[in-house]
């Protein structure tokens, strides 16, 4: 029998190789069939719709004016969970009931709907959101006044970049920087990018380590996009609870002006969710990002107010929505929920 150490070294070494494998095969089948035979990624992206399954995700948002019961159906997903967790529900449980709307008693209903019925649902007082939105920036020939100010920072807190392919620094980064930050902003909700993957990204592109005394702070990996090689796409950041002031944003500045160099005009800082008010939407959109929905996109979510009052009044003056328009993602903010589903069927984009 081999020895517990070995066993536990041969565990740990096969985990960490095995770390994001799926992800990876997902992310390369996928893109290829986008790109070469759309139909049929149509019919994969059906079929793990089915897979992923549906149910009733319930919890309440409270505040000093009083609680408001929020209900969603879809996939119980980590990402579904994320939203209804910026959106204050929590905490979640989940409850059986049909499908049709109004199903489960609520003052807010959110349900994933497939994205070629959007506008059915909008036109009848639905906002539509995409699931998560893409932060793109276009680049101007000129560092921006943001950019400036994140590279004065950086100078004046002492930390460098240093660009690098080697996967023991790609290791480094994942188990001193950004799976730290992960546990420590999101906990068991973290959507985290698996090794396999972040290295086929670095292998791609690369990683940029901010240091500071000799000591890694920060991280960014990134790679050109699969869809548009003038696009460079940011696929993970890591930061470390210590990390100097300016230390996260340098490590993106560093792709920025990468970037810039080799005349790519867009740097897309990728996802988060459909909300102006979340704040990790406000620290990309300081790099001057605009809002687009994902590529091929094949679920939408609607979302309904519903009854009045001050805590459904007050809950609506927290939240901000991104939501699909023919004009592209639009700001939707509204005191009331008749507002709201005025405002819901005149972005109908049909």
């Amino acid at each position: 029998m081999a020895l517990p150490e070995l066993c536990s070294s041969f565990g740990a070494r096969l985990e960490r190789v095995l770390d994001g494998v799926p992800g990876l095969v997902s992310y390369l089948v996928f893109t290829s069939l986008l790109r070469r035979a759309p139909t049929v990624a149509r019919a994969v992206e059906l079929l793990a719709r089915r897979h992923r399954g549906r149910a009733w995700l319930v919890g309440e948002a409270r505040s000093d004016a009083g609680a408001v019961r929020l209900a969603y159906l879809g996939s119980p997903d980590r990402l579904s969970r994320w939203l209804l967790d910026r959106l204050g529900a929590g905490p979640l449980r989940e409850e059986d009931g049909a499908g049709a709307p109004g199903s489960v008693a609520c003052d807010v209903e959110l349900r994933l709907v497939p994205s070629e019925e959007a506008d059915d649902w909008a036109g009848t007082g639905w906002l539509v959101l995409p699931r998560y939105v893409h932060h793109r920036q276009r680049l101007d020939r000129e560092p921006s006044t943001f950019e400036r100010r994140v590279a004065r920072r950086a100078r004046a807190s002492g930390v460098s970049l240093r660009f690098t392919r080697d996967a023991r620094d790609l290791d480094l980064f994942k188990s001193v920087l950004y799976d730290p930050m992960l546990e420590r902003r999101h906990g068991e909700r973290a959507l985290r990018t698996g090794r396999a993957l972040l290295r086929f990204g670095q292998l791609r592109g690369g990683l940029f380590v901010a240091e500071h005394e000799g000591r890694p702070v920060a991280g960014a990996v990134a790679a050109p996009s699969a869809y548009n090689p003038a696009e460079l796409e940011i696929w993970a950041l890591g930061v470390a609870g210590d990390a100097p002031a300016g230390a996260g944003p340098a490590a993106i500045l560093g792709w920025i002006d990468r970037a810039r160099e080799r005349r790519l005009s867009v740097v897309d800082h990728v996802a988060s969710l459909p909300l102006y008010s979340d704040g990790l939407t406000r620290q990309k959109l300081r790099w001057g990002t605009t809002l687009h929905e994902p590529f091929a996109a094949r679920e939408m979510l609607a979302l309904r107010v519903q009854g009045s009052g001050p805590a459904i009044h007050d809950w609506l003056s927290r939240h901000c929505f991104a939501a699909r328009s023919r004009a592209g993602i639009v700001r939707v903010a509204a005191a009331r929920p008749d507002e709201l589903a005025r405002v819901a069927r005149s972005l109908a984009v049909g």
